[in-house]
């Protein structure tokens, strides 16, 4: 059943032949370890070649719902409306099934129906659709007298309250507690989801005691499932916020899971005069590594993967089985030339088995290394970001680990530097090293295989002469409609630019760079917070003028790209301007070209900067005892292809504080 013709269909169901896809096993792994990105990428990879298939359609919008993409999640169900409003009990087809044959063919489709249940409940919830919050309530209703199913009746009596029908969902919650379990082997979802639906039916009668033995085995089935934790502790929120009483001894059975970001000291060079971290350092490090890692209940981190002691907390956190996301701040290749083999080939032995072991490696840039520690220091802050976007869709909060020496310079991108920008000192854990050399004894065996020979510095560079790199934020914007007008409208186009720049006001101030051509705009600012403040302003602008009021023919409206990374300053030999040039200004300018008019994409390295710079904000104001500032709004939009065959990246839209409801929270699986 596609869903553009989900009223139509008749009698088939509305997956069939979607259960056995491989893409759709892996689809539902993604979902419940809590890679929505991955599994809403893996989606739209499927509908490529079945793009009628509704069970993918579904899956894509569920996971886009997960990432905090309700609205778009909510748009590509908009086929169902019609269905599902004919469930309601006032309507003419609710007590003719044959004049609904969309909800015949969706009810006898339980994951069909469920996925679409949680997209409707999610719109409700984010958007404050109150027709949707009846759709889902009708829809899960439905599904309870056709076939008794436990969650469907629960959800049915959560959303019944919420509706005001207070003796209806008591009635319900009854019914669903001395309901008998269906017969059949053990399902860890379907038990999962059945615990947590009993436990939400007892609070509901004020049966706090059952509810705790329904959630301790829901949390049970929730270790290692982090999105199923999301979930439970999502429905007893909705409980409390209904006045609902949830005893406190409750939400120990879903922790959040800990996310550890990693910056440690790299291991000492074959040679090196003044031992940091020495080969014998290496086995109390690791055994200290991983008391630490076992008192935090570490489950995800992230990291990069230089020799030392970044990859001896890989190797950790694969024995605890854990997820590690690493990050590299330049080309790979080059990466492992001036980061790992210097140290020995032991160490690249190392690294090639923690690369094929790791979750995900992402290079930063394609950019090689020349001996500007500017990438480290933004490696670092893309290492934060990420990882603050992922704890938050988990509903957790990263703790930075560091292995640190306090006779170190804080170069920047050492553990120092990043020990400096983090400001949380109640997530902050230091192992020091200086005291871990201290204990060791005179005879510490040296580690197997560390006297198979001297590394080779041969990879090793100078800093670079002439023009340096240095990170920057990027805006590359082009005017929609700007093909259409002649040269007779310029003088009009050059008026609706001075109301731009008038509405603008000291937006543009923090700007380094700006450039013009025909109707293209390349804007350049240190920090991503204030890009994002001018990308904003340059849109409300475009939508706020009438273009035609003022001569034009069209309405014209911006495409907006943004990106950060390492780029190069320097005087132009020919024309004497000052120009910015790199890589990643060619990558700033492919993202604008796929961008929707009227909407502002950013790249994942400027999301992750972004959320790095806010978070250090919000301590700084929590310090000062000011009020944080308000976050930004990112949803993510895909992996997705650049123009003229540029690759592909992680994009994400931006939004103004205004639009992220006054803080970055997760996307919720169901209310």
């Amino acid at each position: 059943m596609a869903l553009k013709q989900a009223d139509k269909a008749a009698g088939a169901k509305a997956g069939t032949g979607s259960k056995a896809d491989p893409a759709v096993a892996e689809i539902r792994r993604d979902l419940r370890r809590g890679q929505f990105f991955r599994a809403y990428d893996r989606a739209r990879a499927a509908l490529e070649t079945s793009p009628d298939d509704p069970i993918l359609r579904l899956m894509a919008a569920s996971a886009l719902v997960l990432t905090g993409a309700v609205a778009e999640a909510r748009e590509t169900v908009a086929g169902f409306d019609r269905t599902l409003d004919r469930l309601a009990a006032d309507h003419p087809a609710a007590a003719d099934p044959a004049a609904n044959p969309g909800a015949e063919a969706l009810l006898e489709d339980a994951e069909a129906a469920d996925l679409l249940g949680r997209i409707y409940r999610a719109s409700w919830r984010e958007l404050g659709d109150f027709e949707d919050l009846r759709r889902a309530r009708d829809l899960e209703l439905a599904r309870f007298r056709r076939h008794g199913d436990l969650v469907a009746g629960a959800t049915a009596a959560v959303l019944c309250r919420f509706l005001g029908e207070r003796e209806r969902a008591h009635e319900l919650a009854h019914a669903c507690l001395v309901a008998k379990p269906p017969r059949g082997g053990r399902d860890g979802a379907a038990d999962f989801a059945r615990a947590l639906a009993a436990a939400e039916a007892a609070l509901l009668l004020g049966k706090a005691e059952e509810a705790d033995r329904q959630l301790a085995v829901a949390g049970e089935l929730a270790v290692g499932e982090p999105a199923r934790g999301v979930e439970a502790r999502q429905h007893l929120r909705d409980l409390k916020g209904l006045g609902v009483a949830v005893p406190e001894a409750l939400w120990t059975h879903f922790r959040p899971p800990e996310v550890v970001i990693f910056a440690g000291a790299p291991a000492d060079l074959p040679g090196q005069a003044e031992a940091v971290l020495p080969p014998q350092a290496e086995a109390p490090l690791t055994e200290a590594l991983e008391r630490l890692l076992d008192e935090l209940d570490a489950s995800i981190g992230y990291c990069s993967l230089a020799a030392g002691a970044d990859l001896l907390f890989v190797e950790a956190m694969l024995r605890r089985k854990a997820e590690v996301n690493a990050v590299l701040p330049f080309e790979e290749a080059d990466f492992v030339a001036q980061r790992v083999r210097p140290c020995g080939e032991r160490w690249v032995a190392r690294y090639e088995a923690a690369r094929k072991a790791v979750t995900s490696v992402t290079p930063v840039c394609q950019d090689l290394y020349l001996g500007n520690p500017v990438l480290l220091r933004f490696a670092n802050q893309v290492i934060d970001g990420r990882a603050r976007l992922h704890a938050a869709a988990l509903d957790s909060a990263p703790t930075l680990v560091v292995v640190w020496d306090y006779l170190a310079e804080p170069l920047p991108g050492s553990p120092s530097d990043f020990m400096d920008h983090w400001g949380d000192p109640a997530r902050l854990r230091i192992l020091d090293l200086a005291d871990l050399r201290e204990s060791l004894p005179p005879d510490a065996p040296l580690p197997e295989g560390c006297a198979a020979g001297p590394g080779s510095a041969a990879g090793a560079v100078a800093p670079h002469e002439g023009p340096t790199q240095a990170v920057r934020a990027m805006l590359f914007a082009d005017v929609v409609g700007y093909s259409t007008i002649q040269d007779h409208h310029l003088p009009a186009f050059w008026s609706l630019l001075q109301a731009v720049r008038d509405r603008l006001g000291d937006r543009l101030d923090p700007a380094v760079y700006i450039g013009s051509w025909g109707d293209a705009l390349f804007i350049v600012t240190e920090r991503a917070v204030e890009l994002a403040g001018i990308a904003v302003g340059l849109t409300e602008a475009f939508e706020g003028i009438d273009a035609r009021a003022l001569g034009l023919p069209v309405r014209l409206r911006l495409r907006i790209g943004l990106h950060a990374g390492p780029v190069f300053a320097a005087e132009h030999p020919l024309s004497g301007e000052q120009v910015l040039y790199g890589g990643n200004v060619n990558r700033a300018a492919r993202i604008e070209p796929i961008t929707v008019p009227g909407r502002i994409y950013a790249s994942e390295q400027f999301v992750a900067l972004l959320t790095s710079e806010h978070s250090a904000a919000a301590v700084e104001a929590r310090m000062t005892g000011e009020p944080p500032p308000p976050a930004w709004a990112c949803r993510y939009r895909g992996d997705l292809s650049l123009a003229k065959n540029y690759g592909r990246q992680t994009v994400y839209e931006i939004a103004p504080p205004a639009a992220a409801g006054g803080g970055p929270r997760p996307a919720e699986a169901r209310p």
